[in-house]
């Protein structure tokens, strides 16, 4: 009877070890990121093409680590509040692809931007993606 219960035990173990072994893998998501970090189907703007797509707008981005922050970009100059109480504004403009700003208390910067599915997109400069969503 012993030997019945393990042999039994075994060849199911057997089975679902087939039976895994011919589950599909999960399909990520989202697109696979580029070595740019961006995803795949991200692509760069023109000068002007991302200057209209910020000036006059306002926008939430989320972060991964939980906090967010919100952006406005009038003609010429930008404006920012965090959840975490920051806030600062400064000149800003465009330079090929790249969102460039200084604020008074943050140095000057320039962000590589990127558009997917209608989103913008920015590569923050510790490396993380983040989407610009439209207020």
């Amino acid at each position: 009877m012993r030997m019945t219960i393990l042999a039994t035990l075994a060849l199911a173990l057997c089975g679902a070890t087939q039976v895994m072994a011919q589950t599909p893998a999960p399909v990520p998501a989202t697109a696979p990121a580029a070595a740019d970090g961006f995803p795949a189907d991200a692509q760069p703007l023109a000068p002007d093409a991302l200057g209209e797509r910020l000036r006059g707008k306002v926008f939430q981005v989320a972060l991964a680590d939980g906090g967010w922050w919100r952006l406005e970009y009038r003609d010429k100059q930008w404006y920012i509040n965090t959840n975490r109480g920051f806030s600062d504004d400064g000149p800003w403009h465009v330079e090929g692809s790249n969102l460039c700003s200084e604020g008074r208390r943050i140095k000057a910067a320039c962000y590589p931007m990127r558009l997917a599915g209608g989103v913008l997109l920015m590569k923050r400069d510790n490396g993380e993606v983040v989407k610009f969503e439209p207020r």
